[in-house]
């Protein structure tokens, strides 16, 4: 529960940073924060640094672009220019579009099911972030497009991690990505 109330928080507290900050300074300290968690948990764990393969450094140097610097440079831009309600529901299309993702990286088919899944969960969230009148790609609807762009940034990254996860454990894959 506590982790949902912090994510969920996570909207208006960045919608109203933004307002005092640069959103690259706040991405920025959002993605060094993070990087500090993880190193202090690596410690704490008493783990190393660990080794990688030259193809699994590009692999996490692409992730860290994708999932870390290109998602929070995208999520801090579009709640500057958006709301915060309007940031939550674009946010929650995250598994629609990483389960499209995957399943274009992975060869999986997708049922009608699926499908109808996701059309249906896209035609909520453009019902109401488009049920404005005079809602256009400029203003608030120039910053949900950048966050429909954190979305794809996050999912693409994730389907690299899906790649490297059984070979690589999830706390030192995090600590690298953010690291890098």
């Amino acid at each position: 529960m506590a982790t949902m109330v912090a994510w969920g928080l996570n909207f208006p507290m960045v919608k109203t940073l933004t307002a005092w900050f640069d959103t690259s300074l706040l991405a920025s300290l959002r993605m060094v924060v993070a990087c500090a968690a993880y190193w202090v948990l690596m410690a704490w764990h008493g783990q190393r640094w660990p080794r990688f393969s030259r193809r699994q450094w590009l692999a996490l140097f692409a992730c860290a672009l994708t999932m870390v610097y290109g998602n929070q440079m995208l999520f801090t831009s579009g709640m500057q220019r958006t709301g915060a309600a309007n940031g939550a529901l674009i946010m929650a299309t995250s598994p629609m579009i990483a389960s499209l993702l995957a399943a274009m990286a992975f060869g999986e088919r997708l049922h009608a099911r699926h499908l109808g899944a996701v059309v249906l969960g896209f035609g909520g969230v453009a019902v109401v972030v488009l049920h404005k009148p005079g809602a256009a790609l400029s203003g608030a609807g120039l910053g949900d497009l950048l966050l429909v762009g954190c979305v794809i940034a996050y999912g693409m990254g994730g389907v690299i991690v899906q790649r490297l996860a059984p070979r690589v454990d999830m706390l030192h894959l995090s600590s690298v990505i953010y690291t890098l």
